[in-house]
């Protein structure tokens, strides 16, 4: 008797059905272990019976599956631009069931092509056009506006009193504050993740959260940080395969997307996607390593990015320096055009805070 494999990949199940609706079709199936040799596996999965009707039968049950998929995921279309479609959809996205294009939910509605369940319902009210978060609105609205803040780096805190520590910092004066994230590999070192971002974002709601991902693959770890409380993600060029797609997702996120220049990096990395940078850091020294810090080079960068954004017609993104500096080298990064100063140790060291930022600030006012 011959052997018919009808190929449901072409059926489609609907939305609104239920996998358990198709139990009786599925009971025809033999089960296969996926343990056993695949020559050793059963091949005849669906067999029919001699008789005609049979094999007609089969055949009718795969023509219905395909006809009634279709009409689910038309029906479906129709609505993909409206917000019955939408709303629908965000439901759908926080149900404890797989979304896969066999249900009519992914490949059927464009707008959501890139939603992935670990990204649930917030994502798509930012893909609905929610409005960006103040902190985020501040940072894109101070760009290229020559405003200088000074952001200390978290990881150069005492943890034993980070609380109080923060609290200083911003009660002296800090808008900013620098979650440096370190993995171990990009970076040499091992800091901190998501939890302590998150741990912060209650306390310090009107701080803009800059976070750079020194990480290998920050596409993977980008949703993470935006769940934390991120308003800024800065990530490394060498650290990604595609560093336009990672730029767009922390955009289509509604955060700042940002760019790290290590002192090995060229400008020319981010020559092509310098319009769509909130955010660029100049380190002075290389991540996790320390060192001898570039000053010349730093120096020289900062100048050409300025260039660069004029010769394309570009509003300047934040120029932000990382890296040790101080209140005696601050004053030469603000005159070639730095806007942003990541001073961990000259802050978090100081015995009045407030007293170490006013220092840094006084430089600005040399500018």
């Amino acid at each position: 008797a011959p052997i018919i494999y009808p190929n449901l990949a072409w059926a489609g199940i609907p939305a609104a059905h239920s996998p358990d609706r198709l139990r009786p079709l599925s009971l025809r199936w033999k089960t296969i272990s996926m343990h056993q040799p695949l020559l050793s596996r059963p091949q005849t999965p669906f067999r029919s019976s001699s008789s005609a009707s049979s094999r007609w039968k089969i055949i009718a049950v795969g023509v219905a599956c395909s006809i009634v998929g279709l009409l689910g995921t038309t029906r479906l279309h129709r609505r993909g631009d409206g917000a019955a479609a939408d709303l629908s959809l965000a439901l759908r996205a926080s149900e404890p069931r797989m979304m896969t294009r066999s249900n009519g939910l992914i490949g059927s509605v464009p707008k959501f092509r890139s939603l992935t369940r670990s990204e649930g319902p917030e994502r798509l009210a930012i893909r609905c056009g929610a409005s960006l978060r103040p902190n985020v609105e501040k940072v894109k609205a101070g760009k290229g506006t020559g405003k200088v803040v000074v952001s200390p780096s978290v990881a150069k805190a005492n943890f034993l009193y980070l609380g109080e520590e923060l609290s200083s910092a911003v009660r002296g004066g800090a808008e900013w504050l620098h979650f440096s994230i370190q993995d171990g590999r990009m970076v040499p070192k091992i800091s901190f993740g998501a939890p302590v971002v998150a741990a912060c974002r209650d306390a310090f709601p009107d701080t803009v959260f800059d976070v750079k991902l020194g990480v290998i693959e920050p596409e993977h770890r980008i949703s993470d940080f935006i769940k934390a409380g991120a308003d800024i993600i800065s990530v490394h060029p060498e650290a990604t395969l595609q560093l336009p797609a990672v730029i767009n997702k922390i955009k289509d996120a509604g955060c700042s997307p940002g760019v790290v220049i290590n002192p090995g990096t060229s400008l020319s990395t981010i020559e092509h996607i310098i319009e769509d940078i909130d955010v660029v850091v100049i380190m002075l020294v290389n991540p996790g390593w320390g060192g001898p810090k570039y000053m010349k080079e730093a120096v020289a960068k900062i100048k050409g990015l300025k260039m660069m954004c004029a010769a394309k017609g570009v509003p300047t993104p934040w120029i932000e320096v990382d890296g040790g500096v101080s209140a005696k080298n601050a004053n030469e990064l603000l005159e070639a055009g730095a806007t942003a100063l990541v001073a961990g140790g000259s802050v978090f060291t100081a015995d009045n805070k407030a007293v170490a930022i006013d220092a840094l600030k006084g430089a600005t006012q040399m500018v």
